[in-house]
């Protein structure tokens, strides 16, 4: 792969669809290894080691790299990684680092992918093939999370006035080292209607009559050809989990109670002032590929 030079960033963003943009460094697929065992790759352990804030089990061997959702980018095994820029309605990108582009979003709220805190934080990998002329993809399904659950997922906290007022809004990001519990989970089968975020903005109600029910959280496995909350095509693939909440006071980025290490068997302090979950407020959990 070239890395000797990477092309400009596009200029901020405020019509998504414009803002497609893959780089000479986003596509990660093909150097991800399979690690065989620790001290295989020692700098692969040491980026593992910071991101789950303990050394790997055995029993976590082989390790196929090429599994994981969310990398961060301290620590990270060189060559640098410029993600590509990837809103919803660009085509999927397979094999490629993706974050938002920068002030992607309606009226200036931006999308959750596309926050500052996030994007410095680290990139997703996207697994989702786009369908070939006969329509078939080839991507692996994306199966729903069970309940009582624990699901490693990346999150950037967004306005609680209008976007998150019943709930947190999560990606399932396997690789981030961070936990949360699912609880009693609601799988969303609308095929038609689309993203997490059409329940926050226009969707209020049912979300809370969701959590009257003793729903504890709301998840969407798939939502490559659905349509976003304004009607437009979601062509890129995420996992979006919605944890719902009975008070709307709560903040920030650390609303729930997460968990680290690689069984989700450390404790986890979050602090909200870095805008994206972490681990930092307690030394050793998986704080150093979680320090922005």
């Amino acid at each position: 792969m070239n890395t000797s030079t990477s092309p400009p960033s596009p200029p901020t963003c405020t019509r998504c669809a414009n803002c497609c943009n893959l780089t000479n460094t986003s596509y990660i697929h093909d150097r991800l290894p399979t690690l065989r065992e620790r001290g295989a790759e020692p700098t692969w352990d040491r980026y593992l080691d910071s991101v789950y804030g303990e050394p790997l089990p055995s029993s976590a061997f082989p390790l196929d790299l090429r599994t994981f959702h969310w990398f961060y980018h301290a620590q990270l095994p060189p060559p640098a990684v410029q993600p590509a820029w990837i809103p919803p309605a660009c085509h999927s990108a397979y094999g490629h680092a993706w974050t938002g582009p920068a002030g992607c979003g309606e009226h200036g709220h931006f999308l959750p992918e596309s926050q500052p805190p996030l994007r410095a934080a680290g990139f997703f990998l996207q697994h989702h093939r786009p369908p070939g002329p006969d329509g078939s993809s080839s991507s692996p399904s994306r199966r729903p999370m069970r309940n009582h659950s624990w699901y490693e997922v990346m999150r950037t906290a967004m306005s609680r006035k209008t976007t998150e007022m019943p709930g947190s809004w999560y990606w399932a990001a396997r690789g981030s080292g961070i936990w949360v519990n699912v609880g009693k989970t609601y799988v969303d089968a609308d095929t038609g209607r689309g993203e997490a975020y059409w329940f926050f903005s226009h969707g209020g109600p049912r979300v809370v009559q969701l959590a009257a029910q003793g729903y504890d959280s709301l998840q969407f496995p798939r939502l490559a050809g659905t349509r976003t909350y304004t009607g437009g095509p979601v062509n890129n693939d995420r996992f979006e989990l919605v944890m719902l909440h009975s008070s709307h006071w709560l903040r920030g980025a650390c609303a729930d109670q997460l968990r680290a290490g690689w069984a989700h068997s450390r404790s986890c302090s979050c602090l909200n002032a870095p805008g994206v979950i972490n681990c930092r407020g307690e030394p050793g959990n998986a704080t150093s590929a979680n320090s922005r």
